[in-house]
């Protein structure tokens, strides 16, 4: 009989590995070094990367073996033109659902943030960042959105700390800023501006991700061509 408990840790230590950088983009992924380095047995490690990859997160190849998702052009405009969609659809709905808790629920969020700048702990502002994003699809009540955006911030995330796009001072500080601002439009019920500025904040972040992607291998002429057919 499968121990629940053993394969949830499983589940949440390697997709731990993957959104912090341990497993990289495109690594291979072995289940026999994975149950050495996890103490854990074959059979949670297995029925793990099977939960993982239900959500794309590796992929297995005939003959080849299994890998952490590897980063492509189309993988990562789609991931944006999907983040745009979602959030801007969210901050719009959870505010006409319930602006009160939805202003409340941000700027909680923004006090947090604000406590992780001043102590230097970028590790927690990425967390609370991503916090951020989700309260607007929280918002919705929608169970199917929700669902489908949880899908895709681990995505999100392995991205973000593959290259260390959050984690210095300037870039938090000028995180916050936005984050700021999106929040004092929707207190003064600009929905229309708050919208606006949420969505060029997510530009603003595939834009920067997009100058640092040197290093990584990406179709980067194919991705400038589909970024070009957006205006902000």
């Amino acid at each position: 009989m499968i121990d629940l408990n053993q394969k949830e840790s499983a589940y949440q230590k390697i997709k731990g590995m993957i959104v912090h950088g341990d497993l990289q983009m495109g690594q291979n992924v072995s289940d026999k070094l994975l149950s050495t380095k996890l103490k854990l047995g074959l059979t949670p490690i297995r029925d793990a990367l099977n939960l993982l990859k239900s959500e794309d997160l590796v992929i297995s190849y005939p003959k080849k073996g299994t890998f952490v998702f590897e980063l492509s052009s189309k993988l990562f405009f789609d991931i944006f033109e999907s983040r745009r969609i979602f959030e801007t659809y969210g901050l719009k709905t959870s505010n006409k659902l319930n602006h009160n808790l939805l202003v409340i629920r941000e700027e909680e969020i923004l006090d947090k943030m604000s406590v992780s700048i001043k102590e230097k702990d970028f590790l927690s502002y990425a967390r609370l960042d991503s916090e951020f994003h989700e309260s607007f699809i929280l918002g919705t009540e929608n169970d199917v959105l929700i669902k489908l955006y949880r899908n895709l911030e681990p995505k999100i995330a392995t991205i973000r700390n593959t290259i260390n796009l959050n984690l210095s001072e300037f870039n938090t500080n000028e995180s916050f800023k936005m984050h700021k601002k999106i929040i004092k439009f929707i207190k003064n019920e600009n929905i229309d501006k708050s919208i606006e500025l949420l969505d060029h904040h997510i530009f603003v972040w595939y834009d920067k991700v997009f100058k640092l992607t040197s290093n990584m291998k990406l179709d980067l002429k194919a991705f400038k061509n589909r970024l070009s057919t957006y205006r902000v």
